[in-house]
């Protein structure tokens, strides 16, 4: 049975009727080409991580490189690309050695033993799979070394566990003494498998992998930092974190090394992404992390502002319909963002509205923000409004809006409901900024993209 969340259908007349909004279903793993994932893979390395494995694959061609990465897959992960058994079944059987001294790429199921509709995945690297298997399997390890992956475990007392090893490294050398190009092979393995079993977070597999890939389970596992982001034996590893530590990242943030700099920036990218899953544990992962850091990042104007914006969120406001000079379609502000009414409504200004805020946990097709992606905080936005137009009818409906900039100004509202800090909405991509130059010049708007820039 497919899960469901109550709304409440906008209709003139019938006013506040109870429907069933379909949820996605808790996995839908569907299976495509490997290879494809694969070779589509590789022009994005080359494309967004030229200085890391530029070298490596302008050296090898893309043929010689992909044959490579085949040849280390185990028997079961090819058994269940090659005949399509992404079940939680399929994926248990692929079995391996889970004691074996050797490097490789490895994944860990995760279900709870009430609902094997509904389990989780990461996809990891090791370079003693033995060693590392048994880290995982140590609960005073994971308590040690917290992340979302121990978080999601350790979440439910008789969570069920199974790892199966999804490739073998033919590398014959130590870890110290495997060349570049041996370290970036395990690299793309491992980011290999995580796109083909879609471990990453929802805005990394838009990314990495290729755009007719059914996308229905993103955002639901465990890996948080794409693995080609995984450092080189020959790298600083206090540049690679996976404690998500806000006063460390600044300072990584802040770095005088670009690479670490750039890597700073897509980690905390793919970190912050886990806020917009549809996976409550995942989000209730971020927000425990955050709340307490989040709350003393708060100025006393900030406090106000967010405490404003909820009481759209919490009870809902009644407001004024204003209209621009020379023109007849409404509008309507609260705090600082302004929201167009339809002209076919037929709206005077003067009059009234209530309006109010609803906050989902998953995208929902009902959002005000139209062209939101699923990974935008403003796909699960819905803004619902009462009034009577100018002959008296009264209306109830959902407000939308189709405009392409509107995804990243509803994105910063989002983050203002969630208690987000505008010094934290600052850093972040597809954001609306408002910002004074100087203590009395005029207000500017801007639009970040997804390089931390304005546009």
């Amino acid at each position: 049975m497919r899960q469901t969340e109550l709304v409440l259908e906008r209709k003139i007349s019938n006013f506040d009727t109870p429907i069933d909004a379909k949820l996605p279903r808790p996995l839908e793993l569907t299976p495509f080409d490997r290879r494809n994932c694969l070779e589509h893979l590789l022009l994005k390395v080359s494309e967004l991580h030229s200085e890391r494995y530029g070298e490596v694959l302008e050296r090898h061609p893309s043929l010689d490189v992909c044959s490579k990465l085949e040849n280390n897959l185990t028997p079961g992960v090819r058994l269940v690309s090659d005949r399509e058994l992404f079940s939680l079944d399929g994926l248990r059987s692929i079995g391996g050695d889970f004691e074996a001294s050797v490097a490789g790429i490895y994944m860990h199921i995760l279900w709870s033993p009430n609902n094997t509709q509904s389990f989780w995945l990461y996809v990891g690297q090791a370079r003693n799979l033995g060693n590392r298997i048994s880290d995982h399997n140590d609960r005073i390890y994971r308590r040690k070394h917290p992340s979302l992956h121990y978080h999601v475990w350790d979440s439910q007392e008789d969570m069920c566990s199974e790892f199966v090893i999804l490739a073998i490294s033919k590398n014959e050398a130590e870890d110290q003494n495997m060349s570049r190009y041996e370290q970036c092979l395990l690299n793309l393995l491992e980011m290999w498998m995580a796109c083909l079993f879609r471990t990453l977070t929802a805005k990394d597999l838009d990314t990495y992998l290729p755009p007719s890939v059914d996308r229905s389970s993103a955002g639901r596992h465990l890996n948080v930092v794409p693995p080609v982001w995984q450092r080189f034996h020959d790298e600083d590893p206090q540049t690679r974190k996976e404690i998500f530590d806000r006063a460390a990242f600044e300072e990584l943030l802040r770095s005088a090394d670009p690479a670490v700099r750039l890597w700073a920036r897509h980690a905390t990218a793919s970190y912050n992404d886990l806020r917009n899953s549809s996976d409550p544990r995942l989000r209730r992962y971020w927000f425990e992390n955050n709340r307490r850091q989040l709350q003393r990042a708060w100025t006393a104007n900030e406090q106000r502002a967010i405490e404003h914006m909820k009481v759209y969120q919490i009870e809902g406001k009644e407001v004024t319909v204003c209209c621009s000079r020379g023109r007849d379609r409404g509008y309507f502000s609260c705090g600082k963002f302004n929201f167009s009414l339809p002209q076919s409504l037929g709206t005077s200004s003067g009059s009234k509205l209530f309006v109010q805020f609803h906050l989902y946990e998953s995208a929902v097709s009902h959002r005000y923000a139209s062209q939101a992606m699923p990974y935008d905080p403003a796909s699960r936005l819905v803004i619902s409004i009462k009034g009577c137009n100018t002959f008296g009818v009264k209306f109830d409906k959902w407000l939308q809006s189709p405009g392409k900039r509107i995804p990243m100004k509803i994105n910063t509202l989002v983050d203002m409901l969630e208690g987000i800090p505008l010094t934290e909405i600052r850093g972040l991509s597809r954001r609306w900024i408002v910002i004074r130059p100087e203590e009395k010049s005029p207000r500017e708007t801007h639009y970040t993209n997804e390089d931390l820039g304005f546009v």
